[in-house]
């Protein structure tokens, strides 16, 4: 015992380095102390989406996320894909911890009052010739169809698998608008100069929302939803707030 003694009871890792073996001085049912070896086993199968990584201190390891999971196929980090008619861009994250999938989509102006004679079509958005003196919509918040929301929260957990929402969400909103862009000449500068604005999130508010994971289990999930929006910078990055993020591009 490596010139040391132990008493009945003690325990000790093994000398070789082993983390997963240790020893105990034991008493037998012949009342003879002798030594007995252990061998912890470690659980190495982690749920699609996870990979098994080794610790460095103790025997077992954890699984950890690497992909999102979409109907059984998984998308790595930083991984992005579109819908089938083009107009929205999804995108694998990494996020508080977790991959989580990120949808952006162009934001599409109010066109109620327009004459459908003046309704034209750019990318995937119908837009109204502002020639007729239509007004832009300003930046503001406004609710998701709840129909649109099914699905729109979705992350991994281990043991679990994907998990997601599978209702509708009420009060689920975003910023939508326009703002001001321009390139104007600086005289003093003998230079043009851009500026650009974008519709952000100026303040946000909790969501708890229920997710349902592919064994069934269920948990509730505090999101942040925007409550005002602005025009702001276009070089101020977007604010990741909640447990996944769910941006439209606005201009």
């Amino acid at each position: 015992m490596n010139s040391k003694e132990y008493k009945v009871g003690e325990t000790w890792t093994s000398p070789d380095g082993d983390k997963c073996k240790s020893y105990s001085c034991i008493k037998n049912n012949n009342g003879e102390i002798i030594k007995q070896e252990s061998i912890e086993s470690c659980q190495r199968n982690c749920s699609k989406g996870w990979e098994y990584k080794e610790s460095t201190t103790s025997c077992c390891g954890i699984c950890e996320p690497v992909a999102c999971v979409l109907n059984d196929t998984l998308k790595y980090a930083n991984d992005e894909w579109k819908s089938e008619d083009g107009c929205i861009t999804f995108r694998c994250e990494f996020f508080n911890d977790q991959m989580a999938v990120t949808r952006s989509e162009e934001s599409c102006p109010n066109i109620d009052n327009c004459p459908p004679q003046d309704v034209y079509i750019k990318n995937c958005c119908k837009h109204c010739n502002i020639t007729n003196g239509v007004s832009q919509v300003s930046c503001e918040s406004r609710e998701i169809n709840p129909k649109e929301t099914v699905g729109l929260v979705n992350v991994n957990r281990p043991s679990h698998g994907n998990c997601a929402n599978k209702y509708e969400l009420k009060n689920f909103k975003e910023c939508s608008g326009r703002c001001h862009s321009s390139t104007v000449f600086n005289s003093k500068t003998g230079s043009h100069e851009s500026k650009c604005e974008c519709c952000q999130a100026t303040k946000y508010e909790p969501l708890f929302v229920e997710l349902e994971c592919e064994d069934g289990y269920k948990y509730k999930k505090q999101i942040a939803v925007p409550v005002e929006c602005g025009c702001e910078s276009c070089s101020n990055s977007f604010t990741k707030t909640g447990g996944t993020k769910s941006s439209r591009k606005t201009g």
